[in-house]
């Protein structure tokens, strides 16, 4: 049962499959959340994924990935994209500072639909980054319908769900952007090859498609979510050296974005810059105000 939830399966597949009602299978889902202390099917899907590798870790311990010399690339490997490339991140991925100062430059103001907008891509991006797979499938589960309104927020989500191994959410997610193709805003095509190539590499072990994808010479967001898609496809099979590869030409990219801004006229570290010295006296204004 544990199986088919972490698989993204509904109440009536499980049904069907162990041989059950609807109402039953309903009926023995909560005894088991319940049990497991958790609160619904999502967390119950968590357990039982963070209870299999605490079996394969009991099983055969982790090999720990030797220092190369690389020193971003370690980083990435031991903590991942999102902690190893901090606040840089926000230079890569979509709805990134780049998309920010393209609104300010045509005009356009942030309204509270495309604050929204913004807010739900980036979190999805830096849970790709950070390699929280299950926050992909929380958000399949609680709000997908919010989710997959926006073309870029699919594409993310589904590869989210593909890499972390929720096979059956993430076809239905592709399946759903497949028909918004045909009617309706839709993923542009290089996010649709994107896609493909993901589902390629996770489900066949060919990475030439999401290789070249990851090379372009366009720096554009896709790019970066190949390159993100690629560093974690690599260090899960233990190719280590890959994974590095990929970690740092998503540095690159940060580091090339962040140049261009500044060349711009936009100082995004401008405050940071000051190298300003907190107080080490309160100040006679802020004992009055403290009063």
């Amino acid at each position: 049962m544990l199986e088919l939830l972490a698989d993204g399966a509904t109440s009536r597949r499980m049904a069907e499959t162990l041989g059950f009602r609807d109402g039953t299978m309903r009926v023995y889902l909560h005894q088991l959340y319940r049990k497991l202390g958790v609160a619904n099917r999502s967390e119950a899907a968590v357990w039982f994924v963070n209870r299999n590798r605490g079996d394969l870790a009991k099983a055969a311990p982790a090999r720990e990935a030797k220092a190369s010399g690389d020193l971003f690339g370690d980083a990435a490997i031991a903590e991942g994209l999102y902690g190893a490339l901090g606040v840089m991140s926000v230079f890569v991925g979509p709805c990134g500072l780049v998309w920010e100062v393209g609104l300010r430059m045509r005009g356009k103001t942030m309204d509270a639909a495309l604050e929204e907008r913004r807010d739900r891509t980036r979190a999805l991006w830096r849970a790709l980054l950070r390699g929280d797979f299950a926050f992909g499938k929380h958000a399949y589960d609680e709000d997908l319908d919010r989710t997959r309104a926006d073309p870029t927020n699919a594409v993310l989500l589904a590869i989210l769900l593909r890499i972390g191994g929720y096979s059956a959410a993430a076809e239905r997610v592709s399946a759903r952007i497949q028909d918004r193709r045909k009617a309706g805003p839709a993923p542009s095509a290089r996010e649709t090859n994107l896609l493909r190539a993901v589902t390629t590499a996770i489900d066949g072990g060919d990475l030439t498609a999401l290789s070249r994808l990851a090379s372009d010479k366009a720096s554009d967001p896709t790019k970066h979510v190949a390159l993100c898609a690629l560093f974690h496809v690599n260090r899960a099979s233990r190719d280590h050296d890959r994974a590095r590869i990929a970690a740092n030409a998503l540095w690159t990219e940060a580091g090339s974005t962040r140049k261009q801004l500044e060349a711009m006229g936009e100082k995004p570290f401008a405050v940071a810059a000051k190298g300003e010295t907190p107080p080490l006296k309160t100040t006679s204004k802020e004992k009055a105000s403290s009063r």
